[in-house]
């Protein structure tokens, strides 16, 4: 079963495709929520809440966060849908300024690169997670090793490329001590940082 709310072009909006979030706080978008769980919004693995909330902090009054729902486990993709489609649609229809992908894995698909291509060519800026293995030779960590290399893609990394030699990823670097807590978690929160910081400007 996949739920959805009406889809509405939204300017201001910052789509984040995770684990779920709750719908009623104040920075959710009021429409455009896709869930192809069909389990319902909430966050049941403490993953897509904390990136919308490290977002959050950066979004402005005519900003809101729209969540595409996917998956209720640490798998990239769990759905029985191409979770390529549903965000090439999704992004087609609400325009959103900015995409936030926390979650990385060795599955690729060929419609979710179309969708990053999409947002590209549209000016949409894209945070993608580069996963915390530090692999660097063969790349397998998708979406970011579709080899799209443009300024509108941020490849983030919670790793110091000159550790691990991750070269094409963005290190970011705690600015206090709760985003050192968040970014020592892993890559998927140190890209929400990035995307706050971004909206921040």
């Amino acid at each position: 079963m996949i739920c959805t709310t009406s889809l509405a072009e939204n300017r201001g909006r910052i789509l984040v495709i995770d684990s779920g979030a709750s719908l009623l706080m104040p920075y959710m978008c009021v429409d455009g929520h896709v869930d192809l769980t069909g389990t319902g919004y909430e966050d049941t693995i403490s993953h897509g809440q904390i990136v919308v909330n490290i977002i959050a902090k950066g979004i402005k009054d005519d900003q809101c966060i729209t969540m595409i729902k996917y998956t209720n486990s640490r798998e990239r993709n769990n759905s029985q849908v191409s979770l390529g489609r549903i965000i090439l649609a999704a992004i087609r229809r609400l325009k959103p300024v900015a995409i936030n992908m926390s979650f990385a894995g060795e599955d690729k698909d060929s419609d979710e690169k179309s969708a990053l291509l999409w947002s590209i060519q549209n000016n949409i800026h894209v945070f993608i997670a580069a996963g915390n293995s530090g692999i660097v030779d063969n790349c397998n960590v998708y979406p970011a090793c579709y080899s799209i290399a443009v300024n509108t893609l941020h490849v983030i990394s919670s790793r110091d490329p000159k550790a691990n030699k991750f070269r094409f990823a963005e290190y970011i670097k705690p600015a206090d001590k709760e985003e050192a807590d968040l970014i020592s978690k892993g890559t998927s929160f140190a890209t929400a940082i990035a995307l706050k910081r971004w909206l921040m400007k």
